[in-house]
């Protein structure tokens, strides 16, 4: 199947057509692709016990997944971190086979569980540099493999006692991502991150309030490709805290009351993109093209709920 004449065929303001702008970034290919795409998965989970408290999981799964549209087939759009962007119409599909096994301890007054996969993508598709002069972004397939743990726990640690709506709940979780090429490490990993709550949480009918008090911790970001994907730039480790209050009012109503980031955290977000550059920029306040915009600062929220 041909490229579709009627929809890319009519030259634009310059003399040139879609196509040829394509053929001029990515050779001849793109002349000639097909019009149909096949995605599909298959997974399988086994879970099997280890005695009264344990159990084990283990999983296998096979994906095909072709390249989305804008991928595919953008048009010298405005791009995230200034210049344009240029789809890739000979893009592949992205394959990607992965495997986990994760372990889980379930009691009455403890659940813990941790997990860890590997997954491998052939044609992972990347956006990358193709031109410096004018500045173009446009996407490739890369053969790369990914990692990721994650931890999680729920502990009651005065079940029966006057303290029993106490609960303490932790998460951990961490991803790597690196080109099977290159060996280097990709530059859209979102940081590892984890969290610690305190909840004190009894039925409406037990109790006049509960309430929470979480504390998030980021790690720091980086950008370890910085020459083919710029438009993440390198971000510090934060520690955000947030409480919230819910309070019992007349006898089927509640008030929630938050305060989050409590302690006015100036942090940025490592997969934050920038401030749009060029024809569409900020309208108006201190924000420049560019200028990457903070994580929320210190904020309050209140709302009233009511059954029936």
């Amino acid at each position: 199947d041909k490229v579709d004449a009627k929809v890319v065929g009519a030259p634009g303001s310059q003399g040139s057509t879609i196509v040829d702008n394509f053929s001029a970034f990515h050779g001849s290919d793109p002349l000639d692709v097909s019009k149909s795409d096949f995605t599909g998965s298959v997974h399988s989970i086994l879970k099997t016990k280890l005695g009264e408290n344990f159990d084990v999981i283990m999983g296998a799964g096979y994906t095909v997944a072709p390249a989305g549209p804008g991928e595919s087939y953008r048009a010298f759009l405005s791009a995230l971190g200034g210049g344009v962007e240029l789809g890739n119409p000979e893009l592949r599909p992205e394959e990607k086979t992965s495997l986990s096994i994760g372990l889980q301890y379930t009691s009455p007054r403890l659940i813990l569980s941790a997990e860890a996969w590997h997954a491998d993508i052939n044609n992972f598709v990347q956006r990358e540099i193709i031109s410096t002069s004018p500045l173009i972004y446009s996407f490739a397939n890369r053969d790369s493999r990914f990692r990721g743990i994650e931890a999680q726990m729920w502990f009651k640690p005065f079940a029966g006692s006057n303290l029993d709506a106490l609960t303490i709940e932790f998460g951990y979780t961490r991803v790597w991502g690196e080109s099977k090429e290159s060996g280097l490490s990709l530059p859209d990993i979102p940081p590892g991150n984890s969290r610690i709550v305190l909840n004190w949480d009894r039925k409406h009918e037990e109790g006049p309030f509960s309430g929470y008090l979480q504390f998030g911790y980021t790690r720091e970001g980086i950008n370890p490709q910085t020459n083919l994907n710029p438009v993440y730039q390198d971000t510090d480790s934060f520690l955000v805290l947030d409480f919230g209050l819910s309070i019992k009012v007349f006898n089927t109503g509640r008030l929630h009351l938050g305060l989050l980031n409590v302690l006015d955290e100036l942090a940025y977000a490592y997969l934050q993109p920038p401030v749009t550059t060029g024809p569409v920029a900020p309208s108006g306040g201190n924000l420049s093209g560019g200028d990457r915009i903070p994580l929320p600062g210190r904020s309050y929220t209140c709302s009233l709920s009511w059954g029936f």
